[in-house]
This record gives structure tokens, C-alpha cells and sequence, in this order.
């Protein structure tokens, strides 16, 4: 199953969505084409040679999460569908794409300076006045530790 991630370029990192052309008999310039979620790509028919199938960023974004189907087809004065159930995964899961896992070894620290206020922590009896005082004696020590800093 070809999986793509959803809002990834297929071609990124050295990928890419490949079809082989086998030497099917038919003759050199029929065009074949392969058509994912109503996205069409197409190509002149040569044996043997590997056709690549990518889609931009922008186009993988508007696929639809889940497993849609591919239609590998042929025209040479009408259209002959050669498979209709080529399954294409488009997921929101790095594994599934990628493999491994979805987790970076990123470490991240905070500091924070936290003024101490020498005030009684209030209570739901504490009136206006308390809470003013309070207020404004937080406001006085996050100050003070500005202009130390």
C-alpha cells in the first residue's frame, strides 16, 4: 500500500511514488494515466521505463484521511482501465509514513522568576480591600524583579 502523509510533499527526503511500465504489448506513445482523489497525472507509454506519480504539499492537504483507491488507465482512442483498486493510505501518523517512531529527543526548560510576596493567601471571605492589596503588592515584587533582571 502506497502511504502518503497528509500535507507532505511525496517527492521529499529522497521518496517517491513510482510506477514500473512494463512491457504490457502495447505500443510506444499510448498515454497512461493514474488518478488519485481526482488528482490526474499522465504520461507517454514507454516499456520499461519507471514513471513517477508525485503531489505537492498543497495537494496532499486536500486528500481525504483514510485509504482512497487509484485508477491506473490507458487511452489510445478511449479510456481502458487497467486497475481501479490501487490502495493509497493518506494518514496524519508519521509512523505509518515514515516508520519509527513519532517522538524527538527535545528537551526544553523554562525559568521563570517567581517574587515572593509576603501576603496571606486569600480565601472567599477576603474582602476588595484584601485583593487590592494583594494585587497590587504582586504587581510590586514582578516590577522589582524586571528591573533587577
Amino acid at each position: 500500500m502506497i502511504s502518503i502523509y497528509q500535507g507532505d510533499d511525496t517527492r521529499s527526503g529522497g521518496r517517491s511514488i513510482s510506477i514500473d511500465m512494463p512491457d504490457i504489448g502495447a505500443r510506444i506513445g499510448f498515454t497512461f494515466g493514474f488518478e488519485l482523489c481526482g488528482i490526474v497525472r499522465t504520461w507517454a507509454y514507454n516499456p520499461g521505463e519507471t514513471f513517477e506519480v508525485n503531489y505537492s504539499s498543497e495537494e496532499t492537504e486536500r486528500m481525504p484521511l483514510g485509504v482512497s483507491y487509484g485508477v491506473l488507465y490507458v487511452e489510445n482512442g478511449g479510456r481502458r482501465t487497467l486497475s481501479g483498486t490501487i490502495p493509497v493510505l493518506v494518514t496524519d501518523s508519521v509512523e505509518r509514513v515514515h516508520g519509527g517512531t513519532n517522538s524527538l529527543p527535545v528537551s526544553v526548560t523554562v525559568h521563570a522568576l517567581l517574587p515572593h510576596v509576603d501576603m496571606e493567601a486569600l480565601t472567599k471571605k477576603s474582602t476588595d480591600r484584601e485583593l487590592r492589596e494583594l494585587v497590587n503588592a504582586l504587581l510590586a515584587a514582578i516590577n522589582a524583579s524586571a528591573a533587577r533582571a
